[in-house]
């Protein structure tokens, strides 16, 4: 005689994209009606490692792709693409900086001299 329920039927490529595009623990239990500690055993039974780093390793992977197809976008010549690439690459920034060259200068208006009044 069987014990306990029936293990949980974990689809693993489309697993694998929920968690590379960013779902959750909880996300994962939803779409396969389990729970998260199913999920969780399923992962350590699996890939043998925890959620957490499974699913950094995941989307490290489209951290990673994004990244070269920004700089490939704008080495084709993306303005928006190539000011993003300079400001997370080379240190450049939109920041205005302005400096005055010369010492100030002292204004001095003459209002003529009043009259003393009487007191």
């Amino acid at each position: 005689m069987a014990r306990g329920r029936k293990p949980t039927k974990i689809d693993q490529g489309r697993f694998e994209g929920m968690v590379t595009f960013g779902a959750t623990c909880l996300d994962c239990a939803n779409e396969f009606n389990c729970t998260e500690e199913s999920i969780v055993r399923y992962v350590k039974r699996t890939y043998g490692t925890n959620f957490v780093e499974f699913s950094n390793k995941k989307r490290g992977t489209v951290r990673m792709k994004l990244r070269h197809k920004q700089i490939q976008l704008a080495l084709e010549g993306s303005v928006p693409l190539l000011i993003w690439c300079g400001k997370q690459y080379l240190g450049q920034s939109d920041k205005i900086e302005q400096s005055i060259d010369q010492a100030p200068t002292r204004l001095i208006i003459d209002r003529g001299n009043p009259k003393p009044t009487d007191e």
